[in-house]
């Protein structure tokens, strides 16, 4: 991480910390300061590398990495809220990599006879 960097990312913290402290860390979206919040925390990450996407995540694999994610949570962590495997899959649903473009057809080339002589 470059210096300009590491005081960019040192300004956005400053900043969430700055918005979210004085309401006790809950802060509504519907709150002007609140709706800025989503786009800090992305621009942070993208500051130090954490991806939008997860490229290996498959849909697949969401529905059986939800209930194990929701099992743990709710065995393992005092959590704020419980969140049910449907609301877990579709936050999952978010991180899947972009769908890439279904690829088009190529037209062949006419096949053009030789002359013969």
């Amino acid at each position: 991480m470059t210096a300009t960097t590491e005081r960019r990312t040192a300004a956005r913290c400053a900043l969430l910390l700055a918005v979210l402290l004085p309401c006790g860390g809950v802060l509504s979206r519907d709150a002007p300061a609140g709706a800025a919040i989503p786009r800090l925390v992305e621009a942070l990450n993208d500051d130090i590398g954490i991806p939008r996407h997860l490229d290996a995540l498959r849909t697949a694999d969401i529905p059986e990495l939800a209930k194990a994610a929701c099992w743990e949570a709710d065995t393992n962590y005092p959590v704020p809220r419980y969140m049910s495997p449907a609301t877990c899959e579709s936050l999952l649903r978010e991180i899947l990599p972009p769908t890439p473009a279904p690829a088009r057809a190529r037209r062949r080339a006419p096949v053009r006879k030789q002359r013969t002589k």
